[in-house]
């Protein structure tokens, strides 16, 4: 896309306004339709339970992992939160998901999905806190940054899902 617009195909606002589409609208209405097209069943509500638990256990794990590592190389205070997070947290969600989906199926992308808003909330907790933890100053937790379009998608397919609706 940038490399057409450094070619003057299409101009860089157009650019911005494909990606403000897909962000927020083309992104979370795959993942509605995924989670709000699924059967609930018993085994799908277990998937969607272990798999929140494991993704929260791994970056548990991981973080701790990371952590325990960066302090250990005597990394700089200001450093260790920031390499903890880099080296912890993925990118997944947008990309991520729709490859899922090609590769293994809309069953995929739900677990997927599943596995990306506990990595947005690990985000948009522990990952703030620990990029400011080298801070001089120290703005808190934002807990309105965290309901953006995906993460929203994801709550609405999940109800949709639970309730069938």
């Amino acid at each position: 896309m940038l490399a057409m617009a450094k070619k003057k195909y299409i101009t860089t606002s157009q650019v911005d306004g494909f990606s403000f589409l897909v962000t927020n609208f083309l992104w979370p209405a795959m993942i509605i339709d995924v989670m709000g097209n699924m059967e609930f069943s018993q085994e799908m509500l277990e998937v969607t339970f272990y798999t929140a638990i494991l993704s929260f256990g791994y970056y548990f794990v991981i973080g701790i992992l990371s952590f325990i590592y960066w302090k250990v190389r005597k990394s700089t205070k200001a450093l260790q939160g920031i390499l903890t997070v880099a080296t912890t947290i993925t990118n997944t969600g947008f990309i991520g998901i729709p490859l899922v989906g090609i590769a293994l199926g809309e069953e995929a992308v739900f677990i997927a999905a599943i596995a990306e808003i506990v990595n947005d909330i690990v985000i948009f907790t522990v990952g703030i806190l620990l990029l400011q933890s080298g801070a001089s100053e120290k703005k808190g937790i934002d807990f309105s940054a965290m309901f953006s379009p995906g993460f929203l998608s994801v709550i609405v397919g999940l109800l949709i899902f639970a309730f069938q609706i």
